[in-house]
């Protein structure tokens, strides 16, 4: 399921994930390398590398619970480990991950241009497009079998991981601005396990989750009216906007089959 969820992690990463989880579901704790290599499909070196991946990310988390051994005669034990703090890890992962850090510099331009960001990542240019070439293929093929992909739904894609990175690193939200009337009745999903990763309390925590949840409804992720996200103010300057484009359409085009269009035009713009 892991390897699933995060399929823009670097292939290498992916592979610490699914091994880590054969070994969450294991009573002994302790896999021969050969069993390895036949339930993920790679090679000994591939577990080997995947093994040493593994114990480098929890050295860099200082994780004193768990224990990772190779007995140098075929068998790798790993003790310790929990669903908790494999999400640690997943975490650390994503930040280190090449692929999914060149995904939201080209979509969204975090770590400045592409030759700041080959510059502080220490790779090459060729390295980049590859991995942009990659994750093209992963979106059309794998995730969402579309033959192209907008912006709007590659930011979709990307806007849980910056809004954590975001909180991560402090800047958190102080408002919500106009949204602010959604406050006020609904409070939207629980979000759990993302509220946990957070680690916000009181009235940040619940600017954050207003935050998101008006973001999964106006990008018809979650079911919406137009009135739990903006208050009677609002909405007013959005009928005006909506008319105003209808009118202009209409105008441009004097179509007679645009009339008969236009209720589904309006509930489109809004």
């Amino acid at each position: 399921m892991i390897e699933k969820f995060n399929r823009l992690l670097d292939d290498e990463q992916q592979l610490v994930l699914q091994m880590a989880e054969l070994y969450i579901h294991d009573p002994e704790k302790k896999l021969s390398i050969s069993y390895l290599q036949s339930e993920l499909g790679v090679s000994r070196h591939q577990v080997l590398m995947a093994f040493d991946l593994l114990k480098d990310t929890v050295a860099s988390l200082n994780l004193k619970n768990i224990d990772l051994a190779y007995d140098g005669k075929g068998i790798i034990a790993m003790y310790g480990l929990t669903t908790s703090l494999l999400k640690q890890l997943l975490e650390e992962m994503a930040l280190r991950s090449i692929r999914l850090n060149v995904f939201i510099n080209s979509q969204l331009g975090i770590y400045g241009t592409q030759a700041q960001f080959t510059k502080r990542f220490g790779i090459s240019r060729a390295t980049y497009y590859r991995n942009i070439m990659g994750i093209r293929q992963l979106f059309t093929e794998e995730i969402f079998n579309y033959r192209s992909l907008t912006e709007a739904r590659l930011r979709q894609v990307n806007f849980a991981f910056v809004q954590a990175q975001r909180i991560r690193q402090g800047h958190v939200l102080t408002e919500l601005s106009d949204l602010s009337p959604v406050a006020a009745d609904d409070d939207g999903p629980d979000f759990g396990p993302l509220n946990q990763f957070w680690g916000l309390e009181d009235e940040d925590l619940r600017r954050e989750k207003q935050y998101l949840t008006i973001y999964c409804r106006v990008n018809e992720l979650l079911d919406f009216s137009i009135d739990q996200c903006c208050g009677p103010q609002l909405q007013e300057c959005l009928q005006d906007l909506v008319d105003s484009q209808t009118e202009l359409l209409y105008s441009t085009f004097a179509d007679a089959s645009l009339e008969k269009a236009i209720g589904r035009i309006k509930r489109a713009l809004t």
